[in-house]
């Protein structure tokens, strides 16, 4: 499953109960061959990563000490860190919430420990979109932290004030062209054009209506989303 790309390739397990580990570690063991360090804290689990850095950290999202939200937080404002593939791991039930606070934190996925193989399926989709990704700075720009609101543009992902929001295609469509161009002037036409790819007669209600839900859909930040009389929209960012 995994490729080594000419370094010391390992994995981080900072999982707080011992059975839980040994199973993950054991599953590890017959996927790849790398070596792997177990830590049982939040405290131990940042200390393990002042050596060399992991390739791939699986947090337990019960950490004792650090919680597994600060120390994503930690890893993704370590230079040194901010392209290990960080996965939270969830050996209770899962919760929506609490998935858009990891995620809002740094980490890559939020997955069910109850399920392995769901477990190192999300992990390779973690490793293809980080070797595969553009430059740190480039790479910033999809991740927009805004009056509470969280949005990751890579994994179609947004929160407000900590709860995951649901949104229609079109809306996180609009979203995306709006973040992307962040204080432009879009004017109605080229929204037509962009998002409902139209090439016929723009509809102004309908347009009208998709800006209406995604104001709704985003808390204190849909103040940012300014009509302008006779001009369009911008999002001040």
């Amino acid at each position: 499953m995994f490729t080594d790309d000419n370094r010391r390739d390992w994995i981080l397990l900072a999982i707080s109960n011992d059975r839980r580990a040994v199973e993950l570690e054991r599953d590890v063991r017959t996927r790849t061959t790398w070596v792997v360090k177990r830590v049982r804290s939040g405290e131990l689990a940042v200390k393990a990563l002042s050596g060399s850095v992991p390739t791939v950290a699986l947090v337990d999202s019960e950490l004792p000490i650090i919680s597994c939200e600060e120390f994503a937080y930690i890893a993704r404002r370590r230079p040194i860190t901010e392209r290990m593939a960080l996965v939270i791991v969830e050996f209770g039930r899962l919760d929506r919430s609490r998935e858009a606070t990891v995620i809002a934190a740094g980490a890559d996925e939020y997955v069910d420990g109850n399920q392995p193989s769901g477990i190192w399926h999300r992990v390779e989709t973690v490793l293809i979109r980080r070797r595969v990704a553009p430059s740190a700075a480039t790479n910033a720009r999809r991740l927009h932290q805004i009056d509470g609101m969280f949005v990751d543009l890579d994994r179609s992902f947004v929160s407000v004030d900590g709860t995951a929001v649901v949104m229609q295609p079109l809306e996180f469509a609009l979203l995306q062209y709006f973040l992307e161009r962040k204080n432009c002037v879009i004017r109605r036409e080229e929204l037509w054009r962009a998002i409902w790819h139209k090439d016929e007669p723009m509809r102004s209600r309908t347009i009208d209506v998709h800006i209406c839900r995604l104001r709704r859909r985003l808390g204190a930040g849909a103040a940012r989303l300014q009509t302008l009389v006779r001009r369009g929209y911008r999002f001040v960012g």
